[in-house]
């Protein structure tokens, strides 16, 4: 038996219910993004994410990193976000996001910030160690905008046996 697919509105409040439960329940994210020879190049990384307005994920890298250079070139990206922890056969739970990334520069860079501190708060005890110290945060946050999501949600009933699909605008 195949999944159906179900298209719902971000205003659903049932669908955004599930894929911020998704989000909480999970903190590594894989990101794929295209190299300049049109390969796939994937990371994994930890993200943060708003939870109230525009759906927006944050996650801190180097700006030399292969997917940040990739990013440059090309700034579409793909996320899925899951537990690893599933059993095949149980009530699956996951999302993919597509969109465009950028690095965050200005306020972008202070809310991501802000996102990612609230998040983790062991990020904020190991950023304190380069406030005025002699090694230099090349860190940077970058900010993911999802244009469309797909997820599971198989321990929802309205949800079971199917990839619910969301275009965000």
């Amino acid at each position: 038996m195949g999944l159906k697919t179900i298209k719902r509105s971000w205003t659903d409040r049932n669908a955004r219910r599930s894929v911020y439960r998704i989000l909480e329940s999970n903190v590594l994210c894989s990101m794929s993004t295209i190299t300049g020879q049109s390969k796939p190049h994937i990371n994994i990384g930890y993200f943060a994410y708003t939870k109230k307005g525009t759906l927006e994920l944050f996650y801190l890298s180097y700006p030399n990193s292969h997917h940040s250079k990739n990013l440059l070139r090309n700034s579409s990206m793909g996320i899925a976000v899951y537990g690893s922890n599933q059993e095949w056969g149980g009530h699956d739970r996951g999302v993919q996001l597509l969109g465009t990334c950028q690095e965050a520069k200005g306020i972008l860079s202070k809310k991501a910030e802000s996102v990612y501190g609230a998040r983790f708060r062991k990020y904020r005890e190991w950023r304190l160690k380069f406030k005025g110290g002699k090694t230099r945060f090349e860190y940077r946050f970058y900010r993911f905008a999802p244009k469309l999501l797909m997820f599971l949600d198989e321990g929802e009933e309205e949800y079971r046996d199917s990839l619910v699909v969301v275009p965000i605008k």
